[in-house]
């Protein structure tokens, strides 16, 4: 390869672009003319197989390559470049020196009060002076006389405080004192009053050896008529008419009977019309006027002349 132009095989040079023999024409090249064998069989190795020529191409390790200029990214997400360096003419005002300006000198002013201030005292002033002409100077004799009546004055105020003292009647703290007393002894009494029937049925339940119990609930128009009556294994509460002779017992008495036992040693003997009620976990029986229950091996029975109803039975029957 002699050129980058031309090519030569076997002492023929041609063109490194179109590839035709550069001493032929292009219609030539169409039909070459053959050549003899004796010329082919003397071209000797050497022409064909020669060595191959170095390679020519850079060395790209060896050479440094050239770092692009990074773009400078803002916030607002547009990507600008640094400008170059532009000369900058002094001839321009723009980029002239700028001038130093001397501060002009000022003379010394004395210390002035403040405006707010000086009315302020001019008020005060003013003011000082109205006092000073409207009050008259007191003689040293005026003062000397309201002097000598204050001071004559002073012990009679108290004695005056003393005898006022004095004159509080002594009974006033007794009367406070029996006052106090008697409330404190109605107080007691309205309690005492209040816990008498639960008294009384304690002491009953202890003297006949059974727990009888009080009813909470007791029917409207009716009272406890004088003390709990109790005898061996048996209480009595009797209640009466505030205004009529009506009247019935609560009998309290020991038993190991249960509810249908009730009915058939009682209840069935006593009436053959009877209505059973269930309330409070309780078989309460009503008959005629009379009603009876069990609860915690104590047999209840309610009778009298009254005519209560089945509701009143059954509220003061769980009450207990």
């Amino acid at each position: 390869m002699t050129s980058n132009k031309f090519i030569t095989i076997n002492g023929t040079k041609y063109d490194a672009h179109t590839g035709l023999p550069v001493d032929q024409t292009p219609t030539q090249a169409a039909a070459p003319a053959p050549r003899p064998a004796a010329s082919r069989h003397k071209t000797s190795a050497a022409n064909i197989h020669h060595k191959t020529q170095k390679s020519t191409t850079l060395q790209r390790k060896s050479v440094a390559k050239l770092a692009p200029k990074k773009p400078v990214r803002q916030l607002d997400g547009i990507v600008r470049r640094k400008p170059g360096v532009v000369a900058q003419s002094p001839a321009i005002s723009k980029f002239a020196p700028k001038p130093v300006v001397k501060p002009l000198p000022q003379a010394d002013l004395p210390a002035q009060a403040h405006p707010v201030v000086s009315r302020a005292k001019h008020k005060q002033a003013t003011v000082t002076k109205h006092q000073a002409a409207v009050k008259p100077a007191a003689s040293p004799t005026a003062e000397s006389e309201i002097a000598k009546a204050m001071a004559k004055e002073a012990p009679t105020r108290h004695r005056a405080k003393r005898t006022k003292s004095k004159s509080k009647p002594k009974f006033a703290k007794a009367l406070n004192l029996s006052v106090a007393s008697l409330a404190v002894i109605v107080l007691a009494g309205y309690f005492t009053y209040l816990s008498i029937p639960s008294i009384s049925i304690r002491v009953a339940a202890t003297q006949a050896g059974i727990d009888a119990s009080y009813p909470n609930y007791q029917p409207s128009g009716y009272k406890l008529n004088g003390p709990i009556a109790y005898d061996n294994g048996q209480v009595s509460i009797k209640f009466v008419a505030t205004t009529g002779s009506q009247a019935f017992t609560i009998d309290q008495q020991q038993t190991n009977w249960d509810s249908s036992a009730l009915l058939e040693n009682y209840v069935s003997k006593q009436a053959e019309d009877y209505v059973p009620h269930q309330k409070g976990g309780l078989t309460i029986y009503t008959f005629k006027n009379d009603a009876a229950w069990v609860n915690k091996g104590i047999l209840y029975t309610v009778s009298g002349n009254t005519q209560l109803s089945n509701e009143q039975i059954l509220r003061m029957a769980t009450s207990m």
